[in-house]
């Protein structure tokens, strides 16, 4: 099966934007892990990314690509993306905590 000349271009420039996306997250994600003195845990990093590339993809298709339009349900997605980040660095009081023994797995809300 033949590609067509603008398929592949589309991909090599798609791969193209992976891999300097890539470049940064993996150092950014070493440098910011609290394990390695950073000041986020692993949800918080993965929150930010997914934050990050949500935000660049929505203005890349509003700029690049003029006949795709935003819609309410794009917005709504994004406001759902924006308290994700909200409700994952917000310090609750709060906190799930798993004991287990032998017999049985309790689920245990500890206050703080």
């Amino acid at each position: 099966m033949e590609q067509e000349p603008q398929s592949f271009c589309c991909d090599t420039y798609s791969w193209g934007l992976a891999f300097f996306e890539y470049l940064f997250q993996v150092p950014a994600n070493r440098i910011g892990y609290k394990e390695d003195g950073g000041p986020f845990n692993l949800v918080q990093l993965k929150t930010i990314q997914e934050a990050l590339t949500i935000t660049i993809f929505m203005l890349f298709a509003t700029i690049f690509f003029k006949d795709e339009k935003l819609t309410w349900n794009h917005l709504v997605g994004f406001t759902l993306i924006v308290l994700a980040v909200f409700v994952i660095f917000k310090k609750w009081q709060i906190a799930l905590v798993h004991t287990w023994n032998t017999d049985s797995c309790n689920l245990q809300l500890h206050q703080f």
